[in-house]
């Protein structure tokens, strides 16, 4: 935190106050501290524990509004209530991706099925921020299956190579026969 003060400080020279934003409340045993402290040093920064913050100032500003479910609340369903409805009232262009935005981070706390209900499901499958998630999965997922694919290959090789060795080692007369499919078309079979 000093570093990153001492380069906004030298690059601006302007008053600098830092604030180190939490999610969600840390373990019990976790210290949080406000300053940094060594020998005659001593840097000092705000720290925002969003569960005891007031869901009001959230609710009332839509760049905050995605992080108003994480806030201090006696009824959470009723606060996600309120969030949906703040987030249906917004412009079409914005709706979808704070929705997308809110929903994210009240994954952090809530249920997904709460959500999912609250939430209408095709609002958030507009947002460019789930089709990106959405398309690293499929790309993720399609590079999984390749990788597996690779290694039936592989296993298959082996054990079509170890069946010709035995066959060749006990004089054993034989004609393996490939059959064509999708992984070895006519004339690229690896055993002839």
């Amino acid at each position: 935190m000093l570093d990153y003060w001492v380069r906004l400080y030298r690059l601006y020279r302007l008053p600098i106050t830092q604030v180190v934003v939490l999610l969600l409340p840390p373990t019990p045993e976790t210290v949080i501290e406000t300053s940094f402290n060594l020998e005659t040093t001593r840097h000092e920064y705000r720290v925002i524990r969003i569960w005891e913050e007031n869901p009001e100032l959230f609710l009332n500003h839509q760049a905050l509004l995605p992080l108003a479910p994480l806030t201090a609340t006696t009824q959470p369903q009723a606060l996600l209530q309120q969030v949906v409805e703040r987030v249906n009232q917004l412009k079409p262009q914005q709706r979808a991706e704070i929705s997308a935005y809110a929903q994210i981070l009240a994954g952090l706390k809530y249920k997904k099925d709460l959500i999912r209900n609250l939430f209408r499901e095709g609002m958030m499958r507009e947002s460019v921020i789930y089709q990106e998630i959405l398309a690293e999965g499929e790309q993720r997922g399609e590079q999984q299956g390749r990788q597996q694919g690779e290694r039936s290959l592989s296993n298959w090789t082996e054990l079509i190579t170890q069946i010709k060795n035995i066959i060749n080692q006990n004089n054993y007369s034989c004609v393996l026969i490939p059959v064509e499919d999708d992984i070895y078309p006519r004339n690229q079979f690896p055993f002839s």
